[in-house]
């Protein structure tokens, strides 16, 4: 009886274990990675991890983001190279 509830015990721990680590460890460290690349400007890449992501924390108004981001981001890029009427449109 007692090696049964042992058992029985085990495998619940292990599913519980599995469950955990497939649905909090992995994608957390799969948020962390797009919102690395998001960061560093990668946004196409960072779109691809977080679709895969789903509805994983805010990963869709991350994705929504993008384009102001990215065109932020080459807006900025112009006034950095002084091309400030380029900036002014892209602003």
């Amino acid at each position: 009886m007692k090696k049964g509830i042992l058992i029985a015990f085990a495998v619940i721990l292990c599913a519980a274990l599995t469950l955990g680590i497939t649905q909090v460890v992995i994608p957390a460290r799969k948020y962390a990675e797009a919102m690395a690349l998001f960061e560093t400007g990668q946004f196409e890449k960072a779109r691809s991890v977080f679709e895969k992501l789903g509805t994983y924390r805010d990963s869709a108004e991350r994705i929504a983001q993008i384009p102001f981001e990215r065109d932020y981001a080459a807006a900025a890029a112009l006034m950095d190279d002084r091309k400030y009427e380029d900036a002014i449109l892209a602003f």
